[in-house]
C-alpha cells in the first residue's frame, strides 16, 4: 500500500482532531463562564473584552510595563486592614 496525501483516512483523522479541539474549547469556555458567574465577575453586558473603566491597556506595551498587558499594581493587605492612599501605586 502506497502513501497518498489524498487518502480519505487522513481527511477523517484531521476532521476528528479539529472537531475534538473545537469541542474542548467550547467545553472550557462554558465551564469558565459558569465559574465566573459563581464568583460574581461575569460581565453584565455580555462583552468578552474583560477590560473595565480603570484599566489602562496599550497595544504597544505601555513603556516597558509589559506587552499589551493590563498595567495595574496591587499590594497585599492584611484581612480587615483598610486601604490607605500609600498602598496603591499607580503605574
Amino acid at each position: 500500500m502506497s502513501f497518498s496525501v489524498n487518502d480519505p483516512f487522513l481527511y477523517l483523522l484531521s476532521a476528528i482532531i479539529v472537531v475534538f479541539v473545537i469541542a474542548q474549547s467550547v467545553f472550557f469556555l462554558i465551564k469558565a463562564s459558569r465559574r465566573a458567574q459563581q464568583m460574581g465577575i461575569a460581565s453584565g453586558s455580555g462583552s468578552l473584552s474583560g477590560f473595565g473603566d480603570g484599566d489602562k491597556v496599550s497595544p504597544l506595551g505601555g513603556g516597558g510595563h509589559g506587552v499589551g498587558l493590563r498595567q495595574r499594581h496591587f499590594v497585599r493587605r492584611q484581612p480587615g486592614q483598610p486601604e490607605s492612599p500609600g498602598q496603591h501605586h499607580p503605574g
